[in-house]
């Protein structure tokens, strides 16, 4: 799929709590002016390649100890596709956890929960990601 944007459009207020707590609340706007099926199955006629998104979110963040800190993400995602007459709604909840071993290593682990409604039942859902995945990341 071949996908062209207007433009896009973000903001984020972050409200700081201490050294240690940050809540940030955010908008973010992606307009698409022209796309096109990239012709690889599958080929489904109700999948339109061009839509808009729309979405708010709120965010927080605290470091607990030196070594050890959190983030947790809520979104609410409207996608308005071109073709077909589909709106999704879809709600997002990120969880990470991630401990600084030393100043080169840290360790994280994600959690991820999301559910999509749609006025096409077909693309209705559910899912959740609660073992997550643990990433190193080395500083050098």
């Amino acid at each position: 799929m071949t996908r062209a944007s207007l433009g896009g459009a973000a903001l984020e207020i972050p409200f700081h709590f201490g050294r240690a707590q940050q809540l940030s609340l955010g908008a973010d706007a992606n307009i698409s002016v022209a796309a096109e099926e990239s012709g690889q199955a599958p080929n489904i006629n109700a999948i339109s390649a061009q839509r808009s998104d729309y979405e708010v979110y709120l965010g927080y963040s605290a470091v607990l100890t030196r070594s050890f800190f959190i983030n947790a993400v809520g979104r609410l995602v409207v996608r308005q596709y071109y073709e077909g007459g589909r709106d999704d709604i879809s709600e997002i909840l990120a969880l990470t956890a991630n401990y600084r071993v030393n100043k080169y290593l840290t360790v994280s682990a994600v959690s991820t929960l999301a559910a999509s409604q749609s006025n096409q039942s077909v693309f209705d859902y559910n899912v959740a990601n609660l073992g997550g995945a643990v990433a190193f990341s080395v500083k050098f």
